[in-house]
């Protein structure tokens, strides 16, 4: 393979949809779905010229459609839940549509199944990008804010990916917001069963029997160095430390390959200063979601940020292999 070997961006079907894929002779690269939600649902990165497989994304537009895991989903205006999908803002009540009926709670934001524009792409040198946006015009019951939504995906040096999310308040008044990443994450291993994790200095949300937090937060003493998953089941938020740089790196690592997977999140101020890891009942993957704030967040305040018109969020997260 020659050392100056660019990135290829192609267009794939995908059952009823396009995929977006982006491809380097080495084996790394990503595939992004525009049309629904611009779910990330593939990224190949490299080692010693060993391509690695670290996203469970979807294998059929029928799988993707079931959403029954919200794989690579985009958090966006809010991650994780909305306690019964009520909430008041600015002494104003609003009622969000309830898709998670086990809770009857709002989960995971409004954008996860909206079709995407890819506005650009570009191929230079060792790094490869694409940038999708979604004009959002408060048409959904329950957050009637206008905004501007783009996702900035990157690959880079064949083992490093980055995400830029900026949001854009394009309405005429304040609104809330919050904004995470729901991926799935697998390592060379049959389940996650085999993967150590180690997590960030953090504080875990305690939270109620529906999962909503109670407003305490409990010292942390899981995985604070690499341990071994198990049979551990998880499903947990966590509010990260103050870290140096600003920088919160959870590791995955796969001791029989020798892989280490690191997911990085900008936690500077207004940035992905949450955590949550869940384990799905299959478990051949894991969730490790960068969130800006708390599940119900639009409820307890912590994290939520208040954007004025015109006022912008960004901020980035990443995945590297070494």
């Amino acid at each position: 393979m020659p050392k100056n070997a660019a990135y290829t961006i192609t267009t794939k079907p995908f059952g009823q949809f396009e995929q977006l894929c982006i491809n380097h002779q080495s084996g790394s690269g990503f595939a992004v779905i525009p049309g629904y939600g611009a779910v990330l649902n593939k990224l190949v990165l490299v080692k010693n010229e060993v391509a690695c497989s670290v996203i469970d994304g979807h294998t059929t537009d029928t799988m993707l459609l079931e959403n029954q895991w919200f794989r690579s989903a985009k958090l966006t205006p809010f991650p994780n839940r909305v306690n019964n999908g009520r909430y008041s803002f600015m002494g104003q009540p609003y009622q969000l549509p309830v898709n998670f009926a086990a809770q009857r709670h709002a989960i995971h934001g409004l954008v996860f199944n909206l079709p995407f524009t890819c506005t650009g792409s570009n191929i230079s040198g060792k790094t490869a990008l694409v940038t999708l946006q979604l004009h959002y015009t408060g048409n959904i019951q329950g957050y009637p804010f206008p905004f501007l939504l783009q996702i900035e995906y990157a690959i880079e040096e064949q083992n490093r990916f980055i995400c830029t999310t900026t949001f854009t308040n394009t309405g005429k008044t304040s609104l809330p917001f919050a904004d995470g990443w729901h991926p799935y994450f697998t390592l060379g291993s049959k389940t996650v069963n085999q993967l150590q994790l180690q997590l960030p200095a953090c504080k875990e949300l305690q939270t109620n029997q529906m999962q909503i937090p109670t407003g305490q937060l409990l010292p942390n003493n899981k995985f604070e160095q690499l341990t071994p998953i198990g049979n551990t089941q998880l499903d947990t938020g966590f509010v990260i430390l103050p870290q140096p740089k600003s920088m919160a790196t959870t590791t995955l690592f796969n001791a029989q390959d020798n892989l280490t997977l690191n997911i990085w999140q900008q936690v500077k101020p207004n940035g992905y200063a949450y955590l949550q890891i869940f384990t799905p009942p299959h478990r051949q993957s894991i969730a490790i979601e960068p969130m800006t704030a708390a599940p119900d967040c639009f409820n307890n305040g912590m994290g939520l940020q208040t954007l004025q018109p015109g006022q912008v969020f960004t901020a980035s997260y990443g995945v590297v292999l070494q």
